[in-house]
């Protein structure tokens, strides 16, 4: 990525007639004289004067003035490395998480390695996923990261359309709280009963073939509020895991089918083993019998 800036920049300079230049991306710097010698490495100590333009984790430093012109298509330029930046970190994230939700398939452990992942990517203190029971009345916790454990989530549930949770169950939107001490739609109740303190929510819907089967919420972001990129990132996270939360069920109805299958069959097996045990039982006691039948008439014709 820092090379293929390095190298777009030393395109794009000399038809815009700057003539020295000196880019920083990290703690990289490179030094920009003529076209014919493009950018070259250079101290870190090099410096200036002229306008400084960000980056994408850097910034562009002009020698001399440039006409306003100039100086507004090398600010346009530097936002669209600057998108292109966020939109190969969003791929990256997304990556992560498939890879993460496909590597069990057991619903809490590819959950848990959702969360991690998530409270990383986000900068939150604590996150959680929350499914819809059967009846589609009420969210109930499946597993939480940080802040509360999931034993004492588990005893709570949220009924759809209470609380932030409830409400994106209900609508299929997402919503973004900064001051959760202040938002009259937070559920109080939720922070009273497990001590938890939650200052900030960004919680999104999951679905499955469009119909929303639970939400995934990150509370408390570490550094500032959660903002839309943010939530554009968690809600391509909840795409990939509405899918693996169905795999995941499915897989778990089919192994308890395979249990109870198994379970009647060892039955029927047993069942099948004490018929023919008892078969045999019967079977000797008949041939017993008529030993003592031919006996009894072989006595009877010796006495007469």
């Amino acid at each position: 990525m820092i090379d293929s800036a390095v190298d777009r920049f030393g395109q794009l300079l000399p038809s815009l007639g700057v003539v020295r230049a000196l880019l920083q991306i990290g703690t990289r710097v490179w030094l920009y004289e003529s076209p014919a010698e493009g950018f070259v490495p250079a101290m870190t100590s090099t410096r200036f004067p002229g306008a400084v333009l960000p980056l994408p984790g850097g910034t562009l430093t002009l020698a001399e003035p440039v006409a306003p012109a100039t100086r507004e298509v090398l600010g346009s330029f530097s936002q669209t490395l600057e998108e292109a930046s966020r939109s190969r970190a969003m791929l990256d994230t997304v990556f992560q998480a498939s890879l993460a939700l496909g590597s069990d398939l057991s619903l809490q452990a590819l959950l848990a390695k959702l969360l991690d992942l998530t409270k990383e990517v986000l900068g939150a203190e604590a996150s959680s996923v929350m499914l819809l029971d059967e009846a589609r009345s009420a969210l109930w916790w499946e597993v939480a990261e940080g802040g509360v454990s999931s034993d004492i989530l588990r005893r709570i549930s949220l009924p759809v359309g209470e609380g932030i949770a409830g409400m994106v169950a209900k609508s299929g939107e997402a919503i973004i709280v900064a001051d959760a001490q202040r938002d009259p739609r937070v559920a109080k109740r939720v922070d009273a009963e497990t001590g938890f303190q939650t200052r900030s929510i960004l919680c999104v819907p999951i679905r499955f073939k469009g119909a929303v089967v639970g939400v995934i919420q990150v509370l408390n972001k570490t550094a500032g509020t959660f903002t839309v990129r943010d939530q554009e990132l968690l809600e391509l996270i909840a795409a990939e895991a509405g899918v693996s939360i169905e795999n995941a069920r499915l897989y778990e109805t089919l192994e308890e089918r395979v249990r109870l299958r198994t379970k009647e069959l060892a039955d029927a097996n047993r069942q099948l083993s004490q018929t023919l045990t008892e078969l045999r039982e019967t079977q000797t006691q008949l041939i017993q019998s008529e030993k003592m039948a031919a006996l009894g008439k072989l006595v009877a014709g010796v006495a007469h």
